[in-house]
C-alpha cells in the first residue's frame, strides 16, 4: 500500500490499476518473491523512506460531546442536581460512548440501569444509584462501567438525543440570545455534536431553553393582576380594571393596535375579552 501512495506522489497521478493474483511462496526458493519494481519491465525503484507527497491521513474532529464520556465515572460520584441531573447525565453518557440501556427501577428516590443487551448478549453494565437525605444529592451506589456485548458504537442519530439535552446544551447560547432561531441550532448541533437531529426536537428545545431563560408564557399571565396593582402605584390617577370569571377559568384578555393617521397622530389600543358563553366583551378601549 505504501508502495502504491509513492508511485502515485511520484509520477501525479489520480489512479493506479492494481492486479491481484495467487502464487506458492514455497516454490520460490526464497523469503520473499516481491522486489522494489513496479513491474519486470520497470526501472523505477522505489526506496522505503521516500516521501509519500502531500498525502496525509484526515485527522477524525473532535466535537463538543467528547466531554460527555466523563459524566459516568465512578462509585461514589455525586450529582448535586439530583435526580434529574443524574438521568440528563446518564443520557448524554450513553450517547457519546454508543450503547443503549434501560432501567430496572426509576424512582426519585432510587435509579438502577442496565445495558439493553444484558439478556441477549449477558452484558454486565450496570449503574445504580441513590437519593442522599440530608442534601438531596444523588450518588452512584455501584457502577460495572464495562460493556462485554458488541456494537459499542457512536452513532450520528440517536434516539436518546432529545429536547432536554439541546436545551442543556444551548441554554447559555439562549440566554445571550433568546431570539436564536432553531434552525441555526439544528445546523450547530450537526457541525459541533455531530449528531443529526430533526427539525421538531430542536425547536422542542430551544423553546425549553427559552422557557428556562425567560419563564413560560402561562406565568407571565398569571401575574398581569400584580402588573396591574404595580402600573396604578407606580402612575397615581391611573385605572387598570381587569374583569374575569374565575369559574370560566378563562383569564385572557386579546389586545391589538393600531395608528391613528390624521394631523394629531397617536394610536388607538384595543382589548377585549369572551365570557363563558362565547361573547365578545370589551374591556378596555385608549
Amino acid at each position: 500500500m505504501k508502495m502504491m501512495f509513492r508511485v502515485l506522489a511520484r509520477y501525479s497521478s489520480d489512479f493506479v490499476d492494481v492486479d491481484v493474483c495467487s502464487f506458492d511462496v514455497s516454490a520460490s526458493g526464497s523469503e520473499s518473491v516481491l522486489s522494489n519494481n513496479v513491474s519486470e519491465e520497470s526501472s523505477v525503484s522505489f526506496d522505503e523512506n521516500d516521501s509519500l507527497g502531500c498525502y496525509k491521513p484526515e485527522e477524525a474532529k473532535r466535537y463538543c460531546s467528547k466531554g460527555w464520556e466523563n459524566y459516568i465515572k465512578s462509585k461514589d460520584q455525586k450529582f448535586q442536581g439530583g435526580v434529574e441531573e443524574f438521568r440528563l447525565k446518564l443520557h448524554m453518557y450513553a450517547i457519546e460512548m454508543g450503547f443503549e440501556y434501560r432501567y430496572v427501577r426509576n424512582t426519585k428516590k432510587r435509579v438502577v440501569g442496565y445495558c439493553s443487551k444484558r439478556e441477549s448478549e449477558h452484558c454486565g453494565w450496570c449503574v445504580k444509584t441513590s437519593l442522599i437525605w440530608y442534601n438531596r444529592f444523588f450518588v452512584i451506589t455501584d457502577l460495572v462501567n464495562e460493556h462485554s456485548c458488541h456494537g459499542v458504537v457512536r452513532l450520528q442519530t440517536n434516539k436518546m438525543m432529545g429536547s432536554k439535552i439541546i436545551k442543556s446544551i444551548m441554554l447559555d447560547k439562549v440566554r445571550e440570545n433568546p431570539n436564536k432561531k432553531a434552525i441555526d441550532i439544528y445546523h450547530e448541533i450537526k457541525s459541533d455534536y455531530g449528531m443529526e437531529v430533526s427539525y421538531r426536537t430542536t425547536w422542542y428545545g430551544k423553546e425549553r431553553a427559552r422557557e428556562s431563560v425567560l419563564g413560560g408564557d402561562a406565568d407571565s399571565y398569571a401575574q398581569l393582576v400584580w402588573f396591574g396593582q404595580k402600573a396604578v402605584e407606580s402612575n397615581p390617577g391611573s385605572t387598570i380594571k381587569i374583569e374575569y370569571e374565575p369559574e370560566t377559568h378563562r383569564p385572557i384578555l386579546f389586545i391589538d393596535a393600531t395608528f391613528i393617521t390624521n394631523k394629531y397622530k397617536g394610536q388607538l389600543i384595543g382589548a377585549s375579552a369572551k365570557d363563558a358563553n362565547q361573547v365578545s366583551l370589551i374591556v378596555i378601549v385608549t
